[in-house]
């Protein structure tokens, strides 16, 4: 298998399943209510947060990797969209699923030399540090949703 298809396949799990973790994150938030997903518990961010931020980091990746600069910045990774209801909170969500279905198809068509060039900036490595990167990132906030959202509903 190329690499490219590996990362593509490892982000698809990441994002839909089914993955070595045995949770992914449609799974995590697809039953989260508009309500639940703002809470804020003490020395935490809100679900809402977090699934924007995970997601913010593949939007700006998916940018670069469709030939644009890399428009994403640290300081605005956490400034969730304010959402009113209920199915403001789900099209918020199909977005995203719909996002993350071009961003797998997108590193699937990138050419394997690519993965070893600089994304960007040297300072960021190079392309597959980042893509993979992406994949870790997520699942460690992953976790942190589902601490989140026991503790909501304990």
């Amino acid at each position: 298998m190329k690499t490219t298809a590996q990362l593509a396949n490892n982000y698809r799990q990441f994002y839909f399943g089914p993955n070595w973790a045995a949770s992914h994150f449609r799974e995590q938030v697809m039953d989260i209510t508009i309500e639940a997903a703002f809470i804020k518990m003490e020395g935490s961010h809100s679900i809402a947060e977090l699934v924007y931020h995970i997601h913010y980091y593949t939007r700006s990746a998916a940018g670069v990797l469709k030939g644009g600069p890399l428009e994403g910045k640290d300081k605005f990774s956490f400034d969730v969209p304010i959402l009113a209801s209920q199915s403001e909170w789900e099209k918020f969500l199909d977005q995203i699923w719909k996002e993350a279905k071009e961003m797998i198809v997108l590193i699937e068509n990138l050419p394997e030399e690519r993965l070893w060039e600089t994304f960007v900036e040297q300072k960021y490595g190079n392309y597959f540090r980042n893509l993979f990167g992406l994949v870790e990132h997520g699942y460690y906030h992953l976790g942190q949703i589902a601490l989140i959202k026991k503790r909501i509903r304990q």
